[in-house]
Order: C-alpha cells, then sequence, then structure tokens
C-alpha cells in the first residue's frame, strides 16, 4: 500500500480520537475517501432500522436517499454476502461497493464508491478501502451502541461499568489491529521485527478476549452466531495466538486435534473459552511443564480436554471456580474468565467438569453437541 494511503489512515484514526459528532466524522471519511481514490461518486450507505440510508456523498446529488434493501441490492447488481463488490459498468468507470460488518457480522451498511469513465480500482486502493471499511464498521458499531435503548441500564455486580465502556475499548483494540496488519505486510522481510509484530498481536489478542468476557457478562442472555467450522482451523487460530504465552518460557502447549471433523457452534466464542483456559493453565504453571488442548468428535459430540501438570487447584477453590470475580489467588486478570466461559458452554448445550489435585494437575472436559 502507498505511503499516501497510511497518512490518509493515520489522520482517520486521529479524527476519531478527537470525539467528533458521529455525523462529523463520516463526513471527513467520505471526504478523505473520495480525494484519495479519485471517485467520481462516493457515499456512505448504512442501515437505519429496515431501510437503508445514504448519510453521506460526495461528487454527487442522490435523487433520493432512503431505500427498502432490495431497491438497494437490485439498484447497485450487488450481493450482500460478499465483503467486496466491483462491478465493470460496459466502458464507464468501474463500481466498488465494500461490505461493512459488526463485530457479530451483522450488515451496517457500505462504502460505495464509482470511478472516472474507464478507470479501474487498484490494488493499493481496494487494500486502503478494505482498511476503511474495517474502521468505519468500527465507528458505526459505537454509535448504534452508545444509541440503542438497552433493557438492561446497568450492568449488574460490575456495579458502574458500562458495556459501552467495553466496546469503546474493544473498537480502540480493533484500529490497533488494523495498523498491525499494515505494518506486518511492510516488513514481512525482518524476522526479528515480525517476531515483535507477532507479540503484540497476541497481547492484543488476551486484551480483546478480557474486554469481550466483561461485555458478555454484563448481558442478560448471550446471542449466539453458529456457523459450521473444521476443528482444525480453530486449533489452528489457538495455536497461532496461544504460541506467544508460554515464550520465554519452558512450558510446552501441545494440540492434539482429531482431523476432517466439523461441528457448527459459536467459533469466536469457543476460541475464548479455550484461550482462557490455556491461559490459565500457562499462569498456572509458572516458568516450566506442559499443557495440553485435545478435541475429538464421538458419535453426538465433540469433547475437548485442557490439562496442564501444574499446582494444582486446592479443594475449597474447585466449589468456587465459576463464581464471578473469583481469581484463586492469580496475578492477572478480572476473574471473569471461568464465569464466562460456563456460560458460553451452557449456551451451546454443553457439559464443562474439571478435576484437580494439588500438586499434580488439572483438566477441564467440555462436551459439546455436534
Amino acid at each position: 500500500m502507498k505511503g499516501v494511503y497510511f497518512d490518509i489512515i493515520a489522520k482517520i484514526t486521529d479524527k476519531i480520537k478527537t470525539g467528533s459528532k458521529h455525523n462529523v466524522i463520516l463526513d471527513f471519511v467520505c471526504d478523505k475517501i473520495h480525494e484519495t481514490v479519485g471517485f467520481e461518486k462516493s457515499s456512505i450507505v448504512l442501515f437505519d432500522g429496515a431501510s437503508l440510508v445514504i448519510k453521506v456523498y460526495r461528487g454527487y446529488t442522490p435523487d433520493k436517499t432512503i431505500f427498502t434493501p432490495e431497491e438497494w441490492f437490485t439498484a447497485e447488481n450487488i450481493n450482500p454476502t460478499n465483503d467486496c463488490y466491483i462491478i465493470d459498468r460496459s466502458g464507464l468507470g468501474e463500481s466498488v461497493s465494500f461490505l461493512l460488518r459488526s463485530s457479530d457480522e451483522k450488515v451496517l451498511g457500505f462504502l460505495r464508491g464509482i470511478l472516472p469513465e474507464g478507470v479501474k480500482i487498484s490494488n493499493d486502493s481496494k487494500e486502503f478501502l478494505n482498511t476503511c471499511s474495517t474502521i468505519l464498521s468500527l465507528i458505526i458499531e459505537r454509535h448504534n451502541l452508545l444509541t440503542e435503548k438497552t433493557v438492561n441500564e446497568n450492568l449488574q455486580v460490575i456495579g458502574m461499568l458500562r458495556s459501552s465502556v467495553v466496546h469503546d475499548i474493544s473498537n480502540l483494540l480493533g484500529v490497533v489491529e488494523v495498523y498491525v496488519e499494515l505494518v506486518e505486510k511492510e516488513i514481512a522481510d525482518n524476522a526479528a521485527v515480525v517476531e515483535y509484530m507477532e507479540s503484540i498481536r497476541s497481547e492484543l489478542k488476551r486484551a480483546n478476549v478480557i474486554a469481550r468476557d466483561m461485555l458478555d457478562f454484563s448481558k442478560q442472555k448471550l446471542n449466539f452466531h453458529k456457523t459450521p467450522f473444521l476443528l482444525t482451523d480453530l486449533g489452528k487460530d489457538l495455536e497461532t495466538h496461544c504460541k506467544m504465552l508460554s515464550k520465554d518460557t519452558g512450558v510446552v502447549i501441545n494440540f492434539v486435534i482429531e482431523k476432517d471433523i466439523v461441528m457448527n457452534a459459536d467459533k469466536d466464542r469457543l476460541f475464548r473459552v479455550f484461550f482462557n483456559l490455556i491461559n490459565n493453565a500457562v499462569e498456572a504453571l509458572g516458568h516450566i511443564g506442559q499443557v495440553w488442548f485435545k478435541a475429538k468428535g464421538m458419535k453426538k459430540e465433540i469433547v475437548f480436554i485442557v490439562a496442564d501438570n501444574g499446582k494444582g487447584i486446592k479443594k475449597e477453590s474447585l466449589k468456587r471456580l465459576f463464581d464471578p470475580f473469583f481469581t484463586s489467588g492469580k496475578a492477572k486478570g478480572t476473574g471473569l474468565g471461568l464465569a464466562v466461559v460456563k456460560d458460553i458452554i451452557d449456551g451451546h448445550g454443553g457439559k464443562l467438569s474439571v478435576r484437580s489435585v494439588e500438586g499434580k494437575y488439572t483438566c477441564f472436559v467440555i462436551r459439546i453437541p455436534k
């Protein structure tokens, strides 16, 4: 990606930090995208209830600003399941649409642009627009949360901490992750720097898990986004992000995952379940020991095991292990991780059990219907 694009992305994120009003930020982003890519026409179109509304536009004045989804998809000739649509308009400039999605994959709207006659979108511009659509999605999701009337205004147990604060933290982490991805592309040949970036990414993931745990705990009921996926894909994600947990220690994390097993579940939340458990195991071991993550398909269920050969858990602590804010003497963490782990497993119709012997081992067994 060209240097000018990095500069514009930096200006956009700086604008977000100023705390300007939502419509002012959208105007600013649309301006920068329109000028930088060289669109003839551009707009940001968002869902408002059941309708799609053109919120900001450049280079033209629309005949109407409110559409039904069917009208919009037909007029623009796009499919809302695709993240990016580039349409060659028979000799005219290409039409480009990027989907804006929330963190739970809900469609928020579109970033749309039309290039001058005969001009096609460049790869650099596509990468730039993809990054801008990620940032826009974070801005819009934050705004929707702050204006949403929630049934449960105050978080129970957590006191005055509100879910909007946690969303703000998650959104900021999302912006940082965008920058990490951009930097990684620029320094791919520098092994030492790549290792540092991996460490940053791992810590970001850990922070995001904590923020999401707090957000889920604040809700009266969790909503799950279940999709089919391979267990090996979940294992690869875990292995990528967990390897930095044991960096510079003598702790070894072993992954044993049965191949070709498909399950239908909320992959993101299951990732957090096992990331929490593996992180706890690594912390409990300290500087040396082993952690095992195993996944095996049975006839009607998937069995997961997370175990370590560490100091174990006291008998009196086992009874309170899944209570909110109970940390069992941990130096780090909020005490919400295992409480949310249990909620997620229960929400999948699964069963969770734990065995532990002080000074020998701890073993979590999770059974989830396929």
